[in-house]
């Protein structure tokens, strides 16, 4: 297992719609910014990340589901491309464990 030093990350260094940084926070917003670049919209009940606040709301208006936003931002959210290209750093205070069950 290879190990990389991992500065610090401080809450305001970091450009997010969140007040404090964490990993899962990070991906959350990785996601939403892929989904919302996707369909080009946001559903209603999703916040509205840093830079997307012109984007209108999706909806379920399309006769094709596979054309309609909501569907195709649903999409995008469960994507594993989603979090292609996103930086997030582990939380500084988790520890994380490995098992294994012996066959």
């Amino acid at each position: 297992m290879t190990k990389r030093k991992l500065e610090p990350v401080f809450s305001q260094d970091v450009n997010s719609m969140f007040n404090f940084y964490d990993e899962k926070s990070c991906q959350f917003e990785c996601r939403l910014q892929y989904a919302a670049n996707k369909s080009g919209c946001i559903p209603w009940d999703y916040p509205i990340p840093k830079g997307f606040s012109g984007l209108p709301i999706c909806t379920l208006s399309s006769a094709d589901p596979n054309m309609d936003g909501l569907v195709i931002f649903e999409n995008a959210m469960d994507s594993a491309d989603s979090l292609s290209g996103c930086e997030c750093l582990p939380n500084c205070e988790e520890t994380q464990y490995r098992t294994q069950v012996p066959i």
